[in-house]
């Protein structure tokens, strides 16, 4: 629906002025903000390493089989314990993976959610992309 919506939305002519209004609601639907938490986020090697790893994942590396011990993305990144909480932290806020506790350590597994966001925000602009370069990808 939302994307409908953004579809519809006229295009300014050059020389022209836009009618802000008509684009108030445009950028309400677009989720502007949790779009760019999301792409934030995926702007690092480190956090990008992670969520590779989590999504091509054996399902056996980790004994319970349910979601990846942060211990493992510490041996994966070579990064020390804050370092991993932290951008575990953004990937958690961004809606790019769960979370759940169990004792000591957080168990993590990709999420749907944030990938969306980012699957819906690169599928408007490609939308709008010149043909030349859509044919390119």
């Amino acid at each position: 629906m939302v994307q409908e919506q953004l579809l519809a939305l006229p295009l300014c002519p050059p020389g022209k002025r836009i009618d802000k209004s008509q684009y108030i609601e445009y950028f309400r639907c677009m989720r502007l903000e949790e779009t760019a938490d999301v792409f934030k986020a995926l702007g690092d090697e480190h956090r990008l390493k992670i969520l590779h790893f989590l999504a091509t994942r054996d399902p056996a590396c980790c004994s319970t089989g349910a979601g990846i011990c942060g211990c493992d993305l510490q041996d994966l990144t070579g990064l020390a314990q804050p370092t991993v909480s932290h951008h575990m932290k953004l990937l958690l806020s961004a809606g790019l993976v769960t979370g759940e506790k169990r004792g000591k350590w957080t168990y993590y597994t990709l999420s749907a959610r944030g990938l969306e966001v980012a699957r819906q925000g690169i599928a408007f602009l490609l939308s709008h992309a010149p043909q030349a370069a859509q044919e390119a990808v």
